[in-house]
């Protein structure tokens, strides 16, 4: 059985980093993550900070910046631990818990905005983008900044 967050506990992350009004500077990501429950794990000062919701340790999500920029892409946080592809029961699991995630936001943030694949479903919210995604080896919730990729995207 693989360790996951329930359904109630991605909501209420999503809820935490939906709330949070910022610029998507690096000089607020210690904020941004203090008030959104996550733990960094390393300085965040690099451009890739590691990152672990407290009640999935262990299970690394990111935080993806630009810093020379001081521009935050990405906070992405993994919810569900890591499993080879080739763990058929793994990969069962967090099929199911894809789902339970699924219709867990979507009764709180309504229907999505874009289902660019179906293993990756978008709530556009205006400046910011809200993504539950199915890998083949984790189920990962992430926000993005659209200025962050734009500036990113175009060099």
């Amino acid at each position: 059985m693989i360790r996951r967050l329930t359904g109630e506990q991605v909501v209420d992350l999503a809820l935490r980093l939906d709330g949070i009004s910022w610029n998507w500077t690096t000089s607020e990501i210690a904020e941004v993550l203090r008030t959104s429950q996550l733990i960094p794990l390393d300085s965040l000062d690099n451009p890739s900070i590691p990152i672990e919701h407290p009640d999935l340790t262990g299970v690394r999500g990111f935080v993806v910046n630009l810093s020379e920029r001081s521009i935050v892409l990405e906070i992405n946080v993994t919810l569900t631990e890591v499993s080879p592809r080739e763990d058929i029961h793994a990969q069962s699991e967090m099929d199911a818990a894809f789902q339970e995630y699924l219709t867990a936001l979507i009764s709180t943030f309504g229907d999505p905005d874009d289902y660019p694949k179906e293993s990756v479903i978008v709530w556009d919210r205006g400046e910011e983008k809200l993504k539950l995604r199915r890998l083949g080896i984790a189920v990962d919730l992430s926000r993005e900044s659209n200025e962050g990729i734009r500036i990113y995207n175009n060099g």
